[in-house]
């Protein structure tokens, strides 16, 4: 008759290879799952990378457009300071 010692090591072995069993269970349907949504993965991937385009064409539109803000800004001031010296020249 096995003692209270051997009794516990086998369930504790037993609850061991329990739990191995359900997380090899567990991968092995997160594994599934990923494999099975590889192409809606791949698909939202196309989207991302086309999102990232948009994004970075945006991005130079918006530079463009503030460097040209920046240029209209420059030839008022320019603009300004004529008048103001033709307006002294004139005084």
């Amino acid at each position: 008759m096995p003692d209270n010692q051997t009794f516990k090591s086998d369930t504790d072995n037993a609850n061991q290879h329990a739990k191995d069993l359900t997380i090899n269970t567990e991968f092995k349907a997160i594994h599934d799952f990923t494999y099975a949504s590889s192409p809606a993965t791949k698909q939202i991937g196309e989207v991302l990378n086309q999102l990232d385009t948009v994004v970075k064409s945006f991005s130079e539109l918006t530079l463009q457009n503030s460097n040209d803000i920046k240029k209209i800004a420059k030839a008022h001031e320019d603009s300004d300071i004529l008048q103001a010296e033709k307006w002294r020249n004139e005084q």
